[in-house]
């Protein structure tokens, strides 16, 4: 049947290339890399489809690009120029016309659009401010609490970052649980919420692909025990922002997020006894 074909044309493809590839890093980033270029990749590439990520080529094969889309002008933001009330100054109201993004449930709090572009934030910031960033590659808003004074420059600033708990679902109360959405099956292969620190990133992406911090930090230790290699430290991975307290205006920062898959056996002929973990990708700063 299908699902014999599938397996046999599967098990055909990593006997060629193995488990995983090497792919340069501006094809994997920007240029994108092509596949399902053979015709023994028909069965398992009719099932993909176009997304941000994804391409249909001419020749009917496929290509793959993580940011490539980025070099399209598709993101419109609506953004205050704080004339009524400078306290709202930079921040972002609609993103292409919407006021809720459409990638995780419904309109909550997850999905509501807020926050600034983290070039600038409204005059006047005190230590005790939460400041918001809107991130339209993830689709959410990071919340920042004031981490200490720094001086940049001969300027004084202060550094805000984000804390530890954004990543963090609500797993206990199904009413504030709107990063679950349970499209991407777990280790174990089970549909549930992941643990603290990783959010499952298939309603973005179209893909089986997680979002976490650099090197799990923040996230639960199950991650990076599963992990060889994986050292989490808070000055080289955190997210942060040195802001000038009086004007709002950012004078130094770093946006850090990683990407990850899930890897589990499958019922494929010598892919039965892989490990079972949340894997990363790559992660990036900018």
């Amino acid at each position: 049947g299908d699902e014999d074909l599938f397996k046999e044309n599967f098990t055909t493809i990593l006997q060629q290339n193995g488990l995983f590839l090497e792919i340069k890093v501006d094809k994997l980033l920007f240029t994108g890399f092509t596949f399902c270029e053979d015709a023994e990749m028909t069965q398992i590439c009719s099932t993909l489809k176009d997304n941000r990520y994804i391409k249909k080529l001419d020749n009917g094969s496929f290509e793959f690009s993580f940011v490539k889309y980025r070099t399209s002008a598709n993101n419109t933001l609506t953004v205050n120029r704080g004339i009524r009330n400078e306290s709202e100054l930079g921040e972002i109201s609609r993103w292409n016309n919407h006021s809720y993004s459409i990638y995780w449930n419904n309109q909550t709090s997850c999905s509501r659009i807020r926050g600034t572009d983290s070039t600038l934030f409204p005059p006047d910031i005190d230590t005790d401010s939460v400041l918001r960033i809107f991130s339209a590659d993830a689709g959410t808003v990071y919340n920042l609490t004031y981490g200490n004074d720094i001086e940049y420059k001969s300027m004084k600033g202060e550094m805000f970052q984000v804390n530890s708990s954004n990543l963090w679902p609500h797993c206990g109360d199904l009413q504030t649980d709107c990063y679950c959405t349970k499209l991407t099956m777990d280790e174990n292969n089970k549909e549930q919420c992941y643990l603290d620190g990783v959010l499952d990133f298939q309603s973005r992406t179209g893909a089986p692909v997680l979002l976490s911090l650099p090197h799990f930090l923040w996230a639960d230790a199950k991650y990076r025990s599963a992990i060889d290699g994986v050292f989490p430290q808070e000055d080289l991975h955190r997210t942060y922002f040195i802001i000038e307290p009086n004007t709002g205006i950012t004078l130094e920062g770093a946006h850090r997020s990683q990407l990850n898959t899930v890897l589990r056996p499958i019922n494929v002929q010598n892919y039965t006894n892989i490990s079972r973990a949340v894997l990363p990708l790559f992660w990036v700063e900018e």
